[in-house]
């Protein structure tokens, strides 16, 4: 600020808080707060060109300061995040602006700042519910009273600006809030429709990742087959297939049965983690636990925010009221798996099978049911078997009427049939003997369908040779049948 007199410098400094105060709108999001105050903080300070001059805005993360606004002529934008030295960290803890020169400045600032030569390098810290959220960095062009009313004026525009933070990370909480307890009952309307668990889960991850502030969510689940934690669902390619008991976070979560919490983990504690965190910086892994069973684990990823508390109390509740959804899908899972073992089972079967719902009509055979009946699949669904049209004749050679065929008689009576022998024609098709078998499935007591199997039989009057032929046999050996 050039102090021409008091009176012109009072002024100056209340045109430009009143300038920040009308540009940090309540209700504004954290990323315009940050952009309008780095802004603001660059025309604040005196410039020989009359131009506003370059400020960055760092958000304070363990051990180092991360960009997050700048404004101005600056080099090295690429340079995202510079360590601490101990001159910045006695300001950031005695949380008062400074003022650095020559060697007290870290490299990465002053290389920043090259463009405008400053005479020194403001440190002003910027707290937020009394904790130090980050710091502005400002070059300062002139020293002395000037340079002091500049650092005096910033300050005040940092206790104003911690304010806005304050604001927006409340707004920002709010928002969250409301956006995932208004996504939770469409999760669980969606992934009960889906109709599959593959289906199931891709909703609920894609259904979390609309959460504003989560930019990646992975899901993973106990496999009935195979062991361990197999990836379910992402919002994003991941090259994992299977959560493995490292010394990572993700694993911990799951070994403890704990919600962990991993912000600014890069270095990360194993490469599993550093996998599934992908370009993000914090991680949050929530088990999802029935019975004293973990049987999946859900990952959030966060690019730039960290999770708080309240963060960790939402992804809890989210979960905790997923559980019964998740474990669904995991039994559906398991259902299916079962469901496809016995369909490999059946369609492998040498003799025919036929599979009838509940009313008695066909809904699967397989390969032998076609190449006995000489009739496709798709007819057969359409058209049934052993109803009208077909003849079948029992060993007397009497016609088997409809009533006494499965799976008519069946689905009637509720009784099976064991060892029909019947000589079976398709309409058109040719006679064949078969050996028949039919019985119903329950569901507790509902019927839930009836499975008809047949296989190839000896006519009757070729098996009535065979036991003569076996008699005689018998005889001439000396044995004696009684």
């Amino acid at each position: 600020m050039r102090l021409e007199s008091a009176s012109v410098t009072r002024v100056h400094g209340l045109d430009v808080f009143l300038d920040t105060a009308r540009s940090l709108n309540d209700g504004d999001p954290l990323d315009v707060v940050l952009e309008q105050l780095v802004r603001a903080a660059a025309r604040a300070v005196w410039h020989g060109t009359g131009e506003p001059g370059a400020a960055s805005l760092w958000r304070l993360r363990g051990s180092k300061l991360s960009l997050e606004a700048e404004s101005g002529e600056v080099r090295g934008r690429a340079l995202a995040e510079i360590p601490i030295n101990a001159e910045m960290e006695r300001a950031l803890d005695g949380r008062r602006a400074v003022r650095l020169k020559g060697s007290q400045v870290p490299a990465a600032l002053r290389d920043r700042y090259e463009p405008a030569r400053p005479e020194s390098i403001a440190i002003v810290p910027i707290l937020s519910h009394s904790r130090t959220f980050g710091a502005m960095t400002v070059p300062l062009e002139v020293g002395g009273e000037e340079a002091e009313a500049d650092l005096r004026l910033l300050t005040g525009m940092a206790e104003l600006g911690g304010l806005a933070v304050a604001a927006a990370v409340d707004f920002d909480l709010e928002l969250r809030l409301a956006v995932a307890f208004e996504l939770l009952p469409q999760m669980i309307t969606g992934a009960s429709g889906a109709e599959d668990a593959d289906e199931a889960a891709s909703v609920i991850v894609t259904r979390v990742g609309e959460v504003p502030g989560i930019d990646r969510v992975l899901l993973f689940m106990r496999g009935e087959l195979k062991r361990g934690l197999w990836i379910k669902a992402s919002t994003d390619s991941v090259n994992l297939l299977r959560l493995e008991q490292d010394d990572g976070a993700v694993a911990q979560a799951v070994r403890e049965r704990q919600i962990v919490v991993l912000n600014d983990g890069q270095p990360w504690r194993s490469e599993q983690d550093a996998l599934i965190a992908g370009d993000n910086q914090h991680l949050l892994a929530v088990p999802v636990d029935v019975a004293d069973e973990v049987i999946g684990v859900v990952i959030i990823a966060a690019r730039l925010r960290p999770f708080s508390a309240t963060d960790v109390q939402i992804a809890a509740v989210m979960v905790s009221a997923l559980t019964g959804l998740l474990e669904g899908v995991r039994l559906r899972e398991e259902l299916f798996e079962a469901h496809r073992t016995l369909r490999s089972f059946y369609h492998g079967l040498a003799c025919g099978a036929v599979t009838h719902d509940s009313r008695g009509r066909v809904v699967d055979a397989n390969w032998a049911a076609e190449n006995l009946t000489g009739i496709p699949l798709k007819q057969l669904i359409k058209d049934g078997i052993f109803g009208p049209g077909w003849t079948m004749q029992s060993e007397n050679g009497m016609s088997i009427p409809l009533p006494l065929r499965p799976p008519e008689s069946v689905l009637k009576s509720g009784r099976p049939i064991h060892g029909m022998r019947a000589r079976v024609a398709p309409p058109g098709g040719q006679a064949r003997w078969l050996r028949i078998d039919s019985r119903p499935l329950e569901e507790g007591k509902r019927l839930s369908c009836i499975v008809t199997t047949f296989f190839e039989s000896v006519p009757p009057a070729a098996n009535g040779r065979r036991r003569a032929s076996g008699s005689a046999a018998s005889r001439s050996a000396g044995v004696v049948r009684r």
